[in-house]
């Protein structure tokens, strides 16, 4: 992993019939699944799939279902003092305190 991270919601595609399925209107790549992901230098590193649910560890400190995942997957990362970027879906005052 390099110095810079990011955190984003990512999609995958998906035409078939699955319970897990979401309907996606708003992108291009339509209905499918959706994640959270850890990305570094244009691949992803590690996912948190919609369908699951939450990490209980941050949930019980207060924290959102998204910013419970979000803590997941930097939880995933072997080394410290990354710089991560996010978009502002993810940012709150709760998750920076």
């Amino acid at each position: 992993m390099g110095k810079f991270i990011s955190i984003d919601e990512q999609t995958f595609g998906f035409k078939g019939m699955h319970a897990d399925k979401l309907r996606i209107s708003y992108k291009k790549e339509g209905d499918g699944f959706q994640c959270e992901v850890l990305c570094c230098n244009g691949y992803t590193y590690s996912f948190f799939m919609h369908n699951m649910p939450a990490t209980k560890k941050y949930i019980d400190k207060g924290l959102s279902p998204l910013h419970a995942c979000c803590l997941f997957l930097i939880d995933q990362l072997k080394e410290k003092h990354h710089i991560c970027g996010m978009d502002n879906l993810y940012t709150s005052a709760s998750f920076f305190p």
